[in-house]
């Protein structure tokens, strides 16, 4: 009886420090995604939330700055320097960087999209997403190693910018300008009334014109537009499916799935201790 009590208690204890041991290696894990790797075997952390307030409360801990501030010549706000507009330099892996606007705060951290198509890559709305799904080779989520999370543009992130009241519907095609949401039908398929708002001109930055959405940085006659996450169904009484996508033109719209006509513009998720400003 005693060798089972003695044998049983053993493998408790073995299996305590087991666990304990996979505890202390899932928090370090956490902790060096963003730079700092704890070598205190008592650091008491129960989840990633208090793990990240205990290493940047006090800023005690110089955290890796992946992000560099640039300007705030688009910011919505020019006094905070996170909120959507203002302009980076990210380091998304040790050997490649590039510049992106922030889109919106979440928590400790902030989406930002780049500044311009990727590559000038052109491709229809499967070939996009390709390059974000982690099952594929060529996914940026095995390359740009800095960041914690690459997405394809969502409308939910970048229609809240606008004036626009929008959302994709699921049958047919609702497109709009991005401008004030009407439908300038005497230019279309052109939106001049976005040239107004400024403050969204970012979004078009790069791309074939600026004539209509009002950018300023330099145009790329080759990138159209680039594509949204979201697809819809043309029609109640067929099964293609069409994509989202956002045209220099200043409008959004849907296309058919393998028409190979526009970029993409990767969505990084970086923490705020990340950025330097």
């Amino acid at each position: 009886m005693k060798k089972i009590l003695k044998s049983r208690f053993f493998f408790f204890i073995l299996g305590a420090l087991v666990m304990g041991i996979s505890a202390v290696f899932a928090y370090s894990y956490m902790a060096s995604d963003i730079g700092f790797t704890p070598d205190d075997n008592n650091w008491d952390v129960e989840n990633v939330d208090e793990a990240l307030e205990s290493l940047y409360s006090d800023g005690a801990i110089a955290l890796k700055k992946i992000c560099v501030y640039v300007n705030n010549t688009y910011s919505y706000d020019t006094s905070s320097k996170t909120s959507p507009g203002n302009k980076y330099l990210c380091n998304v892996s040790d050997n490649e960087s590039y510049y992106f606007y922030i889109l919106k705060e979440e928590n400790n951290s902030v989406k930002m999209i780049m500044d311009r198509n990727y590559n000038n890559i052109v491709l229809d709305w499967q070939g996009a997403y390709n390059y974000f799904s982690s099952s594929s080779g060529i996914a940026l989520k095995n390359a740009w190693t800095n960041v914690l999370n690459i997405e394809i543009p969502s409308s939910k992130d970048i229609i809240p910018l606008t004036n626009v009241s929008w959302q994709p519907v699921l049958y047919g095609t609702n497109w709009t300008c991005m401008g004030t949401g009407a439908k300038d039908l005497g230019q279309y398929p052109w939106c001049s009334n976005v040239a107004a708002n400024q403050r969204m001109a970012w979004l078009f930055n790069n791309l074939a014109t600026c004539d209509i959405t009002g950018c300023s940085e330099g145009s790329d006659s080759s990138d159209l537009g680039y594509w949204l996450s979201e697809i819809s169904i043309s029609g109640q009484n067929t099964s293609e499916l069409t994509g989202w996508y956002i045209y220099c033109r200043g409008y959004i719209e849907s296309q058919t799935i393998s028409y190979s006509a526009f970029g993409i513009r990767p969505v990084i998720t970086v923490l705020k201790a990340n950025l330097a400003y």
